[in-house]
């Protein structure tokens, strides 16, 4: 089952406050991919696209396009709408999101999606090249795996 891109922009404008509009767009990206690597099924069926600055859920994009940020309430999303057992990547997400650790770009060597849906355009563009949830999935499961190898290594250095 999934959910409306709007209850889920709530559950995050109410859980981080205010935040411009580029962060949600990016955050919810960054969600739908956690999700279909945690969950293997995608959270919302709305499109996200590649624009020039990053991720954008087009759908949700036409509710505020004349905004510069949010608040909790703009959108009218509910966020009880959102189901517990998606909770873990929700949150997963949003931790990852806040720590904003790009080393982990390093450490794989697919193409970022945004970037790989972006090829041969320029930043001015704004494009309609959607982020498959195929090109999401391979690429968050594959720093997922970096970061599990990483703990593991980690572990085997581990002195007591």
């Amino acid at each position: 089952m999934t959910i409306a891109v709007v209850d889920l922009a709530e559950y995050i404008l109410e859980k981080k406050g205010i935040m411009t509009t580029m962060q949600l767009h990016k955050l919810i990206y960054f969600i739908q991919a956690w999700h279909l690597v945690f969950e293997g099924c995608q959270l919302f069926d709305e499109e996200i696209h590649a624009w020039g600055k990053g991720p954008v859920v087009p759908f949700l994009y036409s509710l505020h396009k004349d905004r510069i940020s949010l608040s909790c309430g703009f959108l009218n999303g509910n966020s009880n709408n959102i189901p517990n057992d998606s909770m873990f990547a929700i949150e997963y997400a949003i931790d990852s999101f806040e720590a904003n650790d790009e080393r982990e770009k390093n450490f794989t060597n697919i193409r970022d999606p945004w970037e790989k849906a972006r090829i041969g355009l320029s930043e001015k563009d704004r494009g309609h090249s959607i982020i498959t949830n195929q090109s999401m999935y391979e690429y968050y499961k594959s720093i997922l795996k970096f970061k599990k190898e990483l703990m593991q290594s980690l572990e085997y250095f581990h002195y007591e």
